[in-house]
């Protein structure tokens, strides 16, 4: 009996633990119930930063916590030929180039560099963007800074 309630205790706090990822053909409706930030991942498959980030970084019982309860978390591969919709405009793979539109799109121009990490405003405006890896007591503190800055309008007395 107790190897049986100590397997359960176990499973439901691994299941805690789970980080939540989202897709964009998601993010337009789960804005409209609960409005967050979105911290979107641009990783390739062949890149080992990218690689360290995602099962070491994200997995981090700081990082986790902070991804689940103040953003919607999106990994996005830059090499994704699958297409989807994202504030009511289609985003594909471009031939041309290699990679998603998307990614492209985020990148403003530059040159799409891997991992890149953009924090998102709930206007869908780049608010943060950084081109290198991120350990995770760095992207914890990045996380926590941005989960409180939010802008307010406040009314005069």
């Amino acid at each position: 009996m107790k190897c049986l309630l100590i397997s359960l205790l176990l499973i439901i706090s691994t299941a805690k633990a789970q980080q939540q990822i989202y897709n964009f053909n998601q993010i337009d409706s789960l804005q409209k119930i609960k409005i967050k930030k979105l911290l979107v991942f641009v990783y390739t498959n062949w890149c080992s930063y990218c690689k360290a980030m995602d099962e070491v970084v994200f997995k981090d019982k700081n990082v986790v916590p902070l991804l689940n309860e103040q953003y919607y978390f999106v990994k996005l591969n830059a090499e994704e030929k699958q297409s989807f919709t994202y504030q009511n405009k289609q985003f594909i793979f471009n031939q041309t180039s290699g990679y998603h539109e998307l990614a492209i799109a985020l990148a403003n121009q530059k040159k799409l560099i891997f991992p890149s990490t953009y924090i998102l405003s709930s206007n869908n405006e780049i608010i943060y963007q950084h081109h290198e890896f991120i350990n995770a007591s760095n992207l914890s503190k990045l996380l926590t800074c941005f989960s409180i800055k939010t802008s307010v309008q406040l009314t005069p007395e």
